[in-house]
């Protein structure tokens, strides 16, 4: 994980500056969103949480930005290469244990917070003026869910590689209602995992 961030984190550099000329290339605004979206999805799944707690905000300015309710400018570059950088700081003390500034992430965090506050605020209010002209017609209609059934086979080893399969699951319990049932006909009883 920690390979494959570095080098994202690196690409990400070069195509921030790549937007500083071209600020409205969808092209290159995709490449930086899914960029974030990665490192944001993969540092949870290996249990780098205050990486994709820091991660999650930016990846939301991207994603307004690639809708169009958000235009690109230097602050918002500058920002995420301030960011980027604090990443790259994060990822190091994790491995090397050295002391962050927490209040620099911090700060990172609540400007970009600031950048999406008015974006929120309006869509907040369509979705409130939606839920009103809906209403009335969701009352004779039923309920629809989708329902996905998700089989998932960790590799014997998965704990090995830093891998925390809980931090998946409550990744997808945030999609909607989980229910998860575990299969343990294959785990060894406890004599064989204590010899």
């Amino acid at each position: 994980f920690v390979e494959e961030a570095t080098e994202l984190l690196s690409e990400l550099e070069t195509t921030l500056l790549e937007l500083e000329n071209v600020p409205d290339d969808q092209e290159t605004i995709a490449k930086i969103f899914r960029a974030l979206h990665t490192i944001k999805g993969s540092s949870g799944m290996f249990g780098y949480i205050e990486i994709s707690e820091f991660t999650h905000d930016i990846e939301s300015v991207y994603d307004y930005v690639r809708k169009g309710e958000i235009k690109i400018n230097k602050e918002i570059i500058d920002l995420t290469l301030a960011a980027r950088d604090q990443i790259l700081i994060l990822l190091s003390s994790n491995t090397n244990k050295t002391r962050i500034d927490k209040e620099q992430s911090q700060l990172i965090v609540e400007s970009f917070r600031k950048i999406t506050a008015g974006v929120r605020t309006e869509e907040e209010k369509k979705s409130n003026c939606n839920k009103i002209e809906n209403k009335s017609s969701d009352i004779d209609s039923p309920i629809r869910n989708k329902i996905y059934r998700i089989r998932f086979y960790p590799f014997k080893e998965i704990l090995e590689s830093g891998t925390n399969p809980v931090l998946l699951l409550n990744e997808l319990r945030e999609l909607g209602k989980l229910i998860a049932v575990a299969r343990i006909n294959d785990v060894p009883s406890i004599e064989i995992i204590n010899a």
